[in-house]
């Protein structure tokens, strides 16, 4: 399978998991209608960054799923972050929604 080197997590022992599990994670169970704007950023090798532009209808309680859903999907190698923000910047031209540690995260 060959795909974009930038859509994957490195953990430990420099090895890589695709990211999509963590999309599955913020379109389940209608998350996705209460998110205007998201981007995940991998901070470093232990800790994941969610950045949410969330809709009035995201409760409290939300966060607690998305982050529950992600380590069903990937577990516990990542300590997951959520940061609510107003906005999301552009990298160039377009909005990305993965960032890895490779990317200067600004």
């Amino acid at each position: 399978l060959i795909g974009r080197e930038s859509e994957f997590l490195t953990i430990p022992n420099r090895l890589k998991v695709p990211v999509w599990p963590l999309y599955q994670a913020i379109f389940a169970d209608g998350r996705f209608n209460k998110i205007y704007q998201y981007q995940i950023q991998q901070i470093d090798q232990n800790t994941i960054r969610i950045l949410i532009v969330k809709k009035q209808v995201w409760r409290d309680s939300d966060s607690g799923h998305l982050i529950q859903a992600i380590r069903t999907r990937i577990g516990d190698w990542f300590k997951v972050e959520i940061k609510f923000v107003t906005a999301i910047g552009r990298y160039g031209h377009k909005h990305r929604s993965f960032v890895s540690q490779a990317v200067s995260l600004k």
